[in-house]
């Protein structure tokens, strides 16, 4: 039976109520006879997550310190079966002592929940945290330079918490990655799969055409996006999306974090999704440079990213957009004499100021595990 509010028998027989519940809040649910008795099955039900059930916990399948009868959560579902593998309720979500954005000094982490006797593990290359990988949090500790920490949280009978990231930038670190083009520790140093990899700041960007402290200021000049992702998730040689490029569907989608961050520390947001590649000329294994498709579902977390991402131009609901990169025109691939630079924006800008259909775009500095 579907609460609905359709009122209606569907085309597979399902049932539709003419009566919607209120996930936000919960409230009270039963099944009623004609002659007005209360059916055996009634409850008051507490506020809802998507993609998790709530209902009665059977025997032989029960969390710590609940019984027979008691009411859980379900992340697996189970039609027409008993319930199983269910949690008396969730662990509170993590919380950071620093927010994510830039810094210039080493500050001291601490990373917290409310929920009593839960254990925290963290990790800083990119994998998810779990019981089985990372660190177990014990006390707060130094972040001194780009860094990326995800933490989770554990306790027995209980839902674990969600996958928490926070990207910390010291820009100086930035203009100075992978000098000589030598690969970040835990990334590859050579080819995988004929794929091209560059890496590190241009040294005629930085100390050449521009100075350093310029460079800087540019990469605080707009906005900046930061995926975080288990590296294997991009360049192992079978699974990588990175280094299978050509590879496409939900198959070659991979689960990973993103960060909007504002230079001048206004609220962004951080939201667990699905990463894949895009693109034509972006895939070829000899562009260093591929752009990338977000997805956003219920099994991430939020079944959508609700932010104004082109303020009143455009909507603040979206399943999925893209991080389009140029292609065959571009400094990586065709040269830098080209590279069309802003031509390509502004002239789909300049169709919608026309009246034209057109694509909205807005321009992000990137980062890739705290990699420009």
């Amino acid at each position: 039976v579907y609460a609905s509010g359709k009122d209606a028998r569907g085309p597979k027989g399902n049932y539709h109520t003419n009566f919607k519940l209120d996930p936000s809040k919960g409230g009270y649910l039963a099944l009623v006879r004609d002659d007005g008795l209360v059916g055996s099955i009634y409850s008051d039900y507490p506020a809802q997550r998507e993609n998790i059930s709530y209902g009665l916990l059977e025997s032989g399948k029960l969390p710590a310190g609940s019984k027979a009868g008691d009411y859980g959560f379900f992340t697996t579902p189970t039609p027409k079966h008993i319930n199983q593998d269910g949690y008396l309720d969730f662990v509170k979500d993590t919380k950071f002592s620093q927010d994510r954005g830039f810094h210039e000094t080493a500050f001291t982490l601490q990373i917290t929940t409310s929920t009593p006797n839960a254990l925290i593990y963290y990790t800083l290359d990119g994998s998810e945290p779990s019981i089985t990988n990372g660190t177990l949090y014990q006390s707060p500790f130094e972040i001194s330079s780009t860094t990326c920490v995800r933490a989770r949280a554990y306790k027995s009978g209980l839902h674990p918490t969600n996958i928490d990231t926070h990207t910390y930038f010291f820009l100086k670190d930035v203009v100075r990655q992978s000098i000589n083009g030598q690969a970040p520790n835990g990334w590859p140093s050579n080819s995988i799969n004929g794929q091209t990899i560059s890496y590190g700041m241009d040294p005629d960007i930085v100390g050449g055409f521009n100075t350093e402290s310029e460079v800087i200021e540019s990469l605080k000049s707009i906005s900046t996006m930061s995926i975080v992702t288990d590296l294997d998730h991009l360049f192992d040689n079978s699974q990588g999306i990175y280094v299978n490029a050509g590879r496409k569907g939900k198959s070659w989608e991979r689960p990973s974090s993103l960060e909007l961050i504002h230079p001048d520390g206004s609220k962004g947001f951080q939201i667990n999704m699905g990463l894949r590649i895009r693109g034509g000329y972006s895939r070829q294994g000899r562009n260093p440079k591929h752009s990338f498709r977000i997805f956003f579902r219920g099994e991430y977390g939020e079944g959508s990213l609700k932010y104004p991402l082109f303020e009143e131009e455009g909507s603040d609901k979206f399943d999925k957009f893209d991080f389009r990169t140029s292609q065959n025109y571009s400094w990586a691939f065709g040269g830098p004499n080209k590279n069309t630079m802003v031509r390509e924006v502004f002239s789909r800008d300049l169709q919608g100021a026309m009246g034209w259909p057109y694509t909205r775009s807005r321009y992000y500095h990137l980062y890739l595990n705290g990699v420009y």
